[in-house]
């Protein structure tokens, strides 16, 4: 029987040791779950942060219309038919070189924001500002079907603004 005895008890150790050792596998298993789940969560954080930036980014340089549909990935790649109006002051430049820059700068936005208001008003994409000129795009980057009559309206509109808004030019 002590035979029996010395392999129950040996036997008894060694379940015990693998318990042990089962316990210890368990313990570090879990510690490096909780590591990795808090380096997951650092990096998503980390990438939250950057999307933001970037969408900051995005929106301080381009027409919100554009960020909208570049973020929600509708911006599409296609030829299409547009239209585009390019404004332009006459004599802008004579007009500039006889006046003080604070004078040419006001006039001029107040100008540039009866404009945007029309421009707007007509689903124009406003492309750039040039000095004392607009570029605007009609049917981009959302496309609508009458777009080239929209330019041609918002165009004269911006005429009779001008025209009606008492400015030196």
């Amino acid at each position: 029987m002590t035979g029996l005895n010395q392999d129950l008890q040996q036997s008894k150790s060694r379940i015990e040791e693998a318990d042990r050792e089962l316990r210890d596998h368990a313990d570090n298993l879990e510690s490096k779950i909780n590591e990795r789940t808090q380096s997951l969560e650092t990096s998503k954080q980390a990438v939250e942060d950057l999307k933001k930036k970037v969408e900051e980014a995005l929106y301080s340089t381009m027409d919100a219309s554009v960020v909208k549909l570049i973020i929600e990935k509708r911006l599409r790649t296609e030829k299409r038919k547009i239209s585009i109006l390019f404004s332009d002051l006459k004599d802008f430049t004579q007009f500039s070189e006889e006046r003080r820059p604070e004078v040419v700068i006001t006039d001029l936005n107040r100008l540039l924001e009866e404009m945007e208001e029309v421009l707007l008003d007509y689903k124009a994409h406003i492309d750039k500002y040039l000095g004392d000129g607009i570029m605007v795009e009609f049917g981009a980057p959302t496309d609508y079907e009458r777009q080239a009559l929209m330019a041609t309206i918002a165009g004269l509109k911006m005429q009779e603004r001008l025209s009606a808004g008492k400015y030196p030019w």
